[in-house]
């Protein structure tokens, strides 16, 4: 959906903002392993990219963690959630 940098941006703010014992939440479809995990999920990534603007379209659950990481954040549970989507849960290592 949004470019990566946004995920860095989110996880900075994290960082500063967020107590030691604080838990950064992250909603919505993500691919995994660089594919996506339902077929709605792809038609919507296709109809994100027909936008023309190749920094758009869903984002692997990898590239999500690898902003995190670099704020100390590790990915501590993936919790499936209805339509597709997933949340994504983040604390300080």
């Amino acid at each position: 959906m949004a470019p990566i940098s946004i995920a860095d941006g989110v996880a900075n703010c994290a960082a500063q903002h967020l107590s030691k014992q604080g838990s950064l939440y992250i909603y919505g479809p993500f691919k995994v392993n660089g594919k996506n995990t339902t077929s709605s999920n792809e038609e919507f990534d296709k109809t994100l990219l027909s936008s023309g603007v190749p920094e758009w379209g869903l984002k692997d659950v990898t590239d999500i963690n690898n902003a995190a990481y670099k704020y100390n954040l590790d990915l501590k549970e993936k919790i499936d959630m209805p339509a597709n989507n997933f949340i994504l849960v983040y604390e300080f290592r």
